[in-house]
Protein backbone atom coordinates (compact mmCIF):
# COMPACT_ATOMS: atom_id res chain seq x y z
CA UNK A 1 0.00 0.00 0.00
CA UNK A 2 2.04 3.01 -1.03
CA UNK A 3 -0.18 5.07 2.05
CA UNK A 4 -3.06 6.53 3.48
CA UNK A 5 -4.07 9.74 3.92
CA UNK A 6 -6.92 11.37 5.95
CA UNK A 7 -9.59 13.81 4.40
CA UNK A 8 -12.19 16.56 6.28
CA UNK A 9 -13.86 19.38 4.68
CA UNK A 10 -10.47 21.49 4.99
CA UNK A 11 -8.18 18.95 2.33
CA UNK A 12 -6.19 16.09 3.10
CA UNK A 13 -4.00 15.32 5.34
CA UNK A 14 -0.24 13.56 4.01
CA UNK A 15 0.03 10.78 3.34
CA UNK A 16 1.54 7.91 5.67
CA UNK A 17 4.77 6.43 4.93
CA UNK A 18 4.28 2.98 2.61
CA UNK A 19 3.15 -0.10 4.07
CA UNK A 20 3.83 -3.82 3.16
CA UNK A 21 1.69 -6.59 3.50
CA UNK A 22 1.87 -10.08 1.85
CA UNK A 23 -1.36 -12.07 1.60
CA UNK A 24 -1.07 -15.65 2.69
CA UNK A 25 -0.85 -19.03 0.66
CA UNK A 26 -4.26 -20.57 -0.06
CA UNK A 27 -5.43 -24.20 -0.61
CA UNK A 28 -3.53 -26.00 -3.55
CA UNK A 29 -5.23 -26.30 -6.86
CA UNK A 30 -8.12 -28.76 -7.91
CA UNK A 31 -6.61 -32.06 -9.22
CA UNK A 32 -6.35 -32.63 -13.13
CA UNK A 33 -4.25 -35.31 -14.99
CA UNK A 34 -5.44 -37.91 -12.94
CA UNK A 35 -4.62 -41.22 -14.65
CA UNK A 36 -6.01 -44.62 -13.31
CA UNK A 37 -4.63 -48.45 -14.48
CA UNK A 38 -6.24 -51.36 -13.26
CA UNK A 39 -5.21 -54.89 -12.74
CA UNK A 40 -7.87 -57.97 -11.09
CA UNK A 41 -7.18 -56.53 -7.37
CA UNK A 42 -5.49 -53.62 -7.63
CA UNK A 43 -5.57 -49.81 -9.22
CA UNK A 44 -2.22 -47.55 -9.79
CA UNK A 45 -3.45 -43.93 -9.65
CA UNK A 46 -1.32 -41.05 -10.95
CA UNK A 47 -0.87 -37.58 -11.30
CA UNK A 48 0.36 -34.28 -12.22
CA UNK A 49 1.11 -32.11 -9.37
CA UNK A 50 -1.25 -29.01 -8.93
CA UNK A 51 -0.29 -25.30 -8.16
CA UNK A 52 0.30 -25.28 -4.62
CA UNK A 53 -0.47 -21.49 -4.42
CA UNK A 54 2.15 -20.33 -2.29
CA UNK A 55 2.90 -23.46 -0.11
CA UNK A 56 4.64 -26.31 -0.83
CA UNK A 57 2.38 -29.75 -0.89
CA UNK A 58 2.74 -31.95 2.39
CA UNK A 59 -0.02 -35.22 0.98
CA UNK A 60 -2.16 -36.42 -1.18
CA UNK A 61 -5.39 -37.59 0.20
CA UNK A 62 -6.68 -40.80 -1.79
CA UNK A 63 -10.34 -41.28 -1.80
CA UNK A 64 -11.88 -44.66 -2.68
CA UNK A 65 -15.41 -45.29 -1.90
CA UNK A 66 -16.22 -45.38 2.10
CA UNK A 67 -13.27 -45.97 2.84
CA UNK A 68 -10.85 -43.52 4.66
CA UNK A 69 -8.31 -41.28 3.02
CA UNK A 70 -5.17 -43.10 1.74
CA UNK A 71 -2.54 -40.32 2.67
CA UNK A 72 0.65 -40.20 0.91
CA UNK A 73 3.73 -38.08 0.89
CA UNK A 74 3.32 -34.41 -1.23
CA UNK A 75 6.25 -35.37 -3.52
CA UNK A 76 4.46 -38.52 -4.46
CA UNK A 77 2.82 -38.62 -7.58
CA UNK A 78 1.42 -42.05 -8.24
CA UNK A 79 0.40 -44.99 -6.13
CA UNK A 80 -1.06 -48.54 -6.06
CA UNK A 81 -4.04 -49.42 -4.00
CA UNK A 82 -4.32 -52.78 -3.69
CA UNK A 83 -6.72 -55.34 -1.73
CA UNK A 84 -9.38 -54.62 -4.34
CA UNK A 85 -12.23 -56.94 -5.41
CA UNK A 86 -12.06 -58.03 -9.37
CA UNK A 87 -14.74 -56.78 -11.56
CA UNK A 88 -15.70 -54.64 -9.06
CA UNK A 89 -16.27 -50.80 -9.90
CA UNK A 90 -14.80 -48.79 -7.42
CA UNK A 91 -15.15 -44.95 -7.23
Amino acid sequence: MNGLQAVNEAGAGLCSPPALCTTPPSCPAVMSHVHLSSMATTVQVSWLAPSDNGSPLTAYHICVDERPPIVVDGDTLDYVIGDLHPETTYR
